[in-house]
């Protein structure tokens, strides 16, 4: 079996962190308790109450749960 190229390696590890750490740095993120991301002010949960709270959040989520499963019953059938 052939080995791949370090440079492949290299490349394809960038390509992954250039992709994936923008999301943890979200996530993260997602926690703090300042309206503005730049300064750290404590952990907290409020945007996670705010979203569950938010009818019209829930709404889209309820949509876009439904429209996920007839698609997938759809596709299965197919």
């Amino acid at each position: 079996m052939k080995r791949m190229p370090s440079s492949f390696i290299v490349m394809s590890l960038l390509v992954m962190v250039f992709l994936y750490l923008p999301v943890v740095i979200l996530i993260g993120l997602s926690f703090n308790a300042s309206t503005m991301g730049v300064a750290w002010k404590g952990f907290t949960f409020q945007w996670y109450e705010k979203l569950a709270t938010d009818q019209a959040i829930l709404d889209a989520t309820v949509n876009s749960v439904v429209i996920a499963l007839l698609s997938t019953g759809m596709a299965l059938i197919l």
